[in-house]
């Protein structure tokens, strides 16, 4: 079951300028020690799936596997989005508290 308030926060750290989008952003932002939490779509593809679950860990970001890319994309105003970062560790809580508590 899809949680809506995390959808809804999504889209409020995208128009906050907190939320990192696609491949390569998500990618430097763990790298640079910038994220604060990563959302990789349940359809994405194994190996990008890995390689990001992989980075999480080696980098201590917690991370989520949630949603698809249709649905990621629309909350944050875009077309499909595979990987999401936010920069914002109370986002990034909030998030992570939403998705945890059902």
């Amino acid at each position: 079951m899809m949680n809506e308030r995390i959808f809804s926060l999504l889209g409020i750290a995208q128009r906050a300028g907190k939320l990192l989008s696609g491949y390569e952003l998500c990618l430097a932002a763990i790298k640079t020690k910038k994220a604060r939490a990563a959302i990789i779509s349940g359809d994405s593809a194994d190996n990008t799936r890995k390689k990001f679950i992989g980075l999480c860990k080696n980098y201590n970001v917690p991370y989520i596997i949630y949603g698809d890319k249709y649905t990621l994309g629309k909350s944050i105003g875009k077309y499909r989005r595979t990987v999401l970062v936010i920069t914002d560790k109370g986002l990034a809580d909030a998030i992570l508290d939403k998705y945890y508590s059902g």
